[in-house]
């Protein structure tokens, strides 16, 4: 977007948010929201207007009115001790409010998002930043009761956008963006079905089925041909025990296993199920 020069005008635009609780908002909650809004709206805005080196997009407050609680927050395009809060510099009228409004929209659809669960093809950019966010915007609500409205005025004071949220539906949100939130910190487990393991040194120490490392050390050639730890699920530790007393390493065995990832890398397979074996050398002449 071409910036245009300051223009004088009268009223800024406003996001406004109107609350009507059941009961008293924990001020954390309360801060913790605004705060989450100012930060999207600080790089919402910085993208949109294409603002310089130097040049920021924060949402101050503008007025808080008794009764319900009422929440002005209007846009300063430069930090508020070059310009009192509310002036709108760097860009035109028509821009700042195009800008806010669509802010606002990104509130909406965040909201959107979490209302249901998310839908697998809309997972790709959904990140964990999104899930904290929703969380933290939505909680006053959520916790306290009633019903929150948001509202963006143009410089006119005319209403442009408006929409809203109810107790159910914020911690209805706040339901999905958590159980999302686990989902993208949860790694994807990557099994492998009936793979041949061939053993390269075994321990005779009990099956180990925690951590990373192992003292028992096999091959799967169709993952990785060089060895790796050999772990156990605690289902199937028995296994071990079963085909100590065998000529192992000339026999292959047919597992499912979990690949055990650090870093990306792989350090060790985890035996989650056992299908049976047969020797090498039959393996070999096939």
């Amino acid at each position: 977007m071409v910036i245009k020069r300051r223009e004088k005008h009268g009223v800024p635009p406003a996001f406004n948010l109107h609350i009507e609780p059941k009961s008293p908002i924990e001020l954390e909650h309360m801060l913790s929201s605004l705060a989450v809004l100012g930060r999207r709206f600080q790089s919402y805005a910085k993208e949109e207007l294409d603002l310089g080196r130097g040049d920021t997009a924060k949402l101050y407050v503008s007025s808080i009115k008794p009764g319900s609680i009422d929440i002005s927050l209007i846009p300063d395009l430069y930090e508020a001790g070059k310009h009192a809060a509310g002036a709108v510099a760097a860009a035109g009228a028509g821009d700042v409010v195009e800008t806010v409004k669509g802010f606002a929209e990104s509130i909406q659809t965040l909201f959107k998002t979490f209302n249901k669960p998310v839908k697998e093809e809309a997972e790709a950019g959904v990140t964990v930043k999104d899930c904290d966010d929703a969380i933290n915007i939505v909680k006053p609500i959520a916790t306290a009761g009633g019903v929150q409205t948001f509202n963006v005025n143009n410089v006119q004071g005319d209403q442009v956008l408006v929409f809203n949220i109810n107790s159910p539906q914020a911690s209805r949100i706040i339901d999905n963006a958590l159980h999302h939130r686990e989902k993208l910190l949860l790694p994807e487990t990557e099994t492998h079905k009936q793979v041949a393991l061939v053993w390269q040194k075994i321990d005779r120490s009990d099956a180990r089925t925690v951590g990373a490392t192992s003292p028992d050390k096999g091959r799967i050639e169709e993952i990785d041909s060089r060895p790796k730890s050999i772990l156990f699920h605690e289902d199937v530790a028995d296994v071990k025990s079963d085909i100590m007393g065998e000529a192992l390493l000339q026999m292959v065995y047919y597992v499912d296993v979990e690949v055990v990832r650090v870093d990306d890398r792989i350090k060790a397979y985890r035996v989650v199920g056992y299908h049976g074996k047969e020797p090498l050398e039959d393996v070999l002449d096939a």
